[in-house]
Formats: C-alpha cells, sequence, structure tokens
C-alpha cells in the first residue's frame, strides 16, 4: 500500500546546464534536458537509484512541456530552470518536479492532492503515472489556462478547482499523497487530516 506522505516546497540548489537551441525540434531539446536532469542525479544515489524519480524523469522525456507555458515562454521551455506563467507565479524547474513527484511515490490509482496547479504541467506528470488527481489553484486565470491544457491533453482523471488549497478538498479526501508546489511556513492541518496519516515531511 501506498505510504500517505505530504510533500512541501522542496528548495535545491544545483547547476543544470541551459539548453539552448535554433532548432524548432522540440523533442531535440527536451531529450537534452532529461539528459541534463540525469547528469545533476547522476551522484546523487538517492535520486539515481530510486525506481519512482526514474518513473518521473521518463514521464518528462515523453510530456511536451511547451504546450503548459505562455507563448512567450515556449523558446525556454526546456530550460533547467523555473519559467515565469503570469500572475506572479512560476513553472518550476523539471529537476526539482521529477525530485517532488518521485518522493510521493505515486503508483497506479493513487489518490493525489496538488496544491498550486500553475500550468498544469505537475498534473500531467502526476497522470502520467496513473494517479488520479485532484488539483487546487488560487488564481482563477491559471486555473483556467491550466484546465485547458490538460483537457487538450486528454486527462480525464484531473480534478481541478480554484480555491485556497491549504483547506484542501474534503469532498475528495482521503488522498494516498499530497503534494504543494506553492510556499508555506508549515504543514497545514487540513492536508494532514486528508492525506489520512500523521506522517509528513
Amino acid at each position: 500500500m501506498l505510504k500517505k506522505t505530504f510533500l512541501g516546497l522542496v528548495y535545491l540548489s544545483a547547476a543544470v546546464a541551459t539548453i539552448g537551441s535554433t532548432s524548432s525540434d522540440r523533442t531535440g531539446e527536451r531529450a537534452r534536458m532529461i539528459g541534463s536532469i540525469k547528469v545533476a542525479a547522476a551522484d546523487i544515489p538517492a535520486s539515481r537509484d530510486d525506481p519512482y524519480f526514474r518513473a518521473a524523469v521518463a514521464v518528462e522525456a515523453r510530456l511536451p512541456r511547451e504546450v503548459f507555458v505562455p507563448r512567450a515562454a515556449k523558446p525556454q521551455a526546456y530550460f533547467g530552470a523555473p519559467l515565469e506563467i503570469g500572475w506572479q507565479q512560476t513553472i518550476s524547474d523539471p529537476y526539482v518536479m521529477a525530485i517532488m513527484t518521485a518522493a510521493v511515490r505515486v503508483q497506479r490509482g493513487s489518490r493525489v492532492l496538488e496544491i498550486g496547479t500553475g500550468s498544469g504541467y505537475q498534473a500531467a506528470i502526476l497522470a502520467e503515472l496513473g494517479a488520479a488527481v485532484s488539483t487546487i489553484e488560487i488564481v482563477p486565470q491559471l486555473a483556467r489556462q491550466a484546465v485547458r491544457a490538460l483537457r487538450r491533453r486528454g486527462y480525464r482523471k484531473v480534478h481541478a478547482r480554484v480555491g485556497d488549497g491549504f483547506a484542501g478538498w474534503p469532498e475528495r479526501a482521503p488522498f494516498d499523497a499530497v503534494i504543494v508546489t506553492a510556499g508555506s511556513a508549515s504543514v497545514p492541518a487540513p492536508l494532514l487530516d486528508q492525506s489520512g496519516s500523521a506522517d509528513a515531511w
């Protein structure tokens, strides 16, 4: 049975190579991004040898990140860095997203609550891994954009709503995992309650 897990915002200092290309071949750019992630993880056994991390990276290797970012950011979609997505929000570094995804140890059929939908990219990664995703975004405009991107990709097991994510989504609880892609000074108690476990890190 999947261990109930809460994951707060991950802070990571890592030098990830800048990926630049004049080619319109996004597949090549995506492959170079994945190569940079693997190089960065090579000396970190906890990531390198973790099957959940490898599964998350495999999803990122086939998922078109550019469809989840604004038009102005598309040329930088495969840079190893956070990208602005509007309303003072960002889509996280793809390496960080792989680490966060691995930490919640998603299995097929897992019920996952995501706090901070943002661009929808993290929800898409979770869905690709077989999770049933409930995701909450506080910025209505971002929520609408994310839902459109997710629907265009055919993700029918992603349920999204606008609201205060730190209150969780009690109507859809309990969850096997809660992943928070927004900053918080402490772990909000409702999220622990809805995970059905006191385990948190």
